[in-house]
């Protein structure tokens, strides 16, 4: 009997950690897209700049680089814009797809939203100071990732090991 019990506390312990740095992870990732989407955004000025590349085409280019959940919003938006001549309409599809990113908070969407919506509607230098404002809100948004980061990922993987070590307490 103690045996079953010893293996059900063990499985319980193991189940709250990795809930704990299932948890955690949210914010690795958080900080990782934040990154692509710099990325992204100093990619297409390099394009727009010096390339007179079409900004569906430099989506297309620079998505090819990235390795997030980012290279498929990128792809549907670029796709998108190829196909849809309504900006509106457009819009829309850009807020859906950023919207759909789980692991980004409200202000990261806005901004990336602001961001790639204002493209394409101005002449190359509004573009290009469009895309600077973008990417230093988004270093903004970065660095509080990584104190979010550092602050919060040690303890949710502490803490489920702990919340899983005081059930099995409980248990026995």
């Amino acid at each position: 009997m103690f045996v079953v019990k010893f293996g059900i506390c063990i499985g319980i312990v193991i189940i709250c950690t990795l809930l704990g740095i299932k948890k955690s992870k949210k914010y690795e990732i958080r900080e990782r897209m934040i990154t692509d989407f710099i990325t992204t955004f100093k990619s297409v000025e390099n394009d727009i700049k010096y390339m007179l590349t079409s900004l569906p085409d430099a989506l297309e280019k620079v998505r090819h680089t990235l390795n997030t959940d980012v290279k498929d919003v990128l792809g549907s938006i670029s796709v998108y814009m190829m196909s849809e001549g309504n900006i509106e309409n457009i819009n829309k599809k850009i807020n859906e797809e950023i919207n759909g990113i789980y692991e980004l908070n409200s202000y990261d969407k806005e901004i990336i939203y602001q961001g790639l919506s204002n493209l394409g509607k101005a002449d190359l230098d509004s573009e290009v100071n469009i895309i600077n404002n973008t990417v230093v809100s988004l270093s903004n948004q970065l660095n509080e990732a990584s104190v979010e980061k550092v602050k919060n990922f040690k303890l949710y993987r502490t803490l489920g090991t702990a919340i899983g070590l005081m059930i099995a307490i409980v248990f026995i």
